[in-house]
């Protein structure tokens, strides 16, 4: 059962009451945020519903903001809104599991103030698919100059993908897709996006400034630019989510990637919901982002053998960083990072990550 319980009035006093427009972290930073996260406590409790899962939650969140300071200069109301919007979904930002991100960003229309966008991740949308009581099966793919692939629309839409017998370095993509299994049995369907480099790159130009400015000063900075293949795969999972028979809920729930939403302390306690409210900027891709925020990684499926490698690695990096910001002695630090380095599979990575977590609790 939620708790629905209020702070007190004491820590009510104690809580910095945000402006309209949202103040600016402090520059005692950490210690600020830190003690930010306490005083909002029993409102993601609330959005939770599970006191332990709620701890867990914020000594994550204290950790991602760790590895990103940028984060700490957002205005209160900017960041909070994006907390209660990650703690809603029930999911924590976290390099390693990669469900959602929060990214820092300065907005021009508000005078340049900092402010959090809420991101959800790759992996977080296949999250939310399979909380889907007839989401069956989701699998992203990227196709390969090397392999046999045909697709066929009409009364009878389908794709045939044979996968190369042997792995070529050099190969080129030439086609990415998302399919998706809805319902079980004899009621099943199976739905399915493809999208070719050359439509990606349009879709790219279209909506992503940053991939325009690369374009013109030719560079490359945006994420379309560097991670081109992890970003097709979002998209084709994005419109692909827009005809699937999800409920209305799931909807919002999907409906929140890539927001801004502030919320105050006055809004929470007459009881709003952060899914509520509108994002109150234009909503900016996550390439958008300032130098030095952290940059989400996409991962493609795991069949292909090189991509599933370059995931582990990454895993690996991002979950050594995660250590090392932990608040515990060199000793141990040092015995969880030698046992990262022992896994082998993606499991034994996301085991790890849960048994610290348990140990930490």
């Amino acid at each position: 059962m939620v708790d629905t319980k209020q702070p007190s009035n004491a820590a009510k006093n104690a809580m910095a009451k945000p402006s309209a427009t949202g103040t600016a972290v402090s520059t005692s930073k950490y210690a600020t945020v830190s003690q930010m996260m306490k005083q909002y406590e029993p409102y993601f409790k609330q959005a939770i519903g599970d006191e332990i899962k709620t701890k867990q939650f914020m000594r994550t969140c204290l950790t991602y903001f760790n590895q990103t300071p940028a984060l700490m200069e957002c205005t209160q109301t900017s960041l909070i809104g994006a907390l209660m919007t990650c703690a809603q979904l029930k999911m924590v930002p976290s390099p390693i599991l990669g469900h959602v991100w929060l990214i820092p960003f300065k907005n021009n229309k508000k005078g340049g103030a900092m402010e959090c966008q809420f991101i959800l991740g790759y992996k977080g949308m296949i999250e939310l698919f399979y909380r889907n009581q007839m989401s069956n099966a989701l699998f992203p793919m990227t196709v390969y100059d090397d392999e046999k692939f045909e697709v066929y629309y009409g009364t009878e839409s389908r794709i045939v993908h044979e996968p190369a017998k042997e792995y070529h370095k050099n190969r080129k993509a030439v086609a990415y897709y998302v399919t998706a299994t809805i319902g079980y049995g004899l009621t099943s369907a199976k739905v399915f996006w493809v999208m070719t480099p050359d439509e990606a790159k349009d879709y790219a130009y279209h909506y992503s400034k940053a991939y325009r400015d690369d374009i013109a000063n030719n560079r490359q900075c945006s994420p379309w630019s560097t991670a081109f293949d992890s970003m097709v795969l979002k998209t084709c999972m994005r419109q692909l989510f827009k005809w699937l028979p999800i409920s209305i809920e799931m909807q919002t729930m999907i409906a929140q990637d890539e927001t801004v939403k502030s919320i105050t302390l006055e809004e929470l306690d007459r009881g709003i919901n952060i899914f509520e409210k509108e994002s109150e900027s234009p909503q900016v891709s996550m390439d958008e982002r300032p130098a030095g925020a952290s940059e989400p990684t996409i991962i493609e499926g795991e069949s292909k053998p090189a991509p599933a490698n370059d995931e582990l690695a990454e895993a690996k990096k991002n979950m050594k960083e995660w250590i090392n910001g932990l608040a515990i002695p060199e000793d141990a630090s040092e015995t969880f990072r030698e046992k990262v380095l022992n896994c082998k599979t993606m499991a034994e990575l996301d085991a790890l990550e849960m048994d610290i977590t348990k140990m930490l609790g």
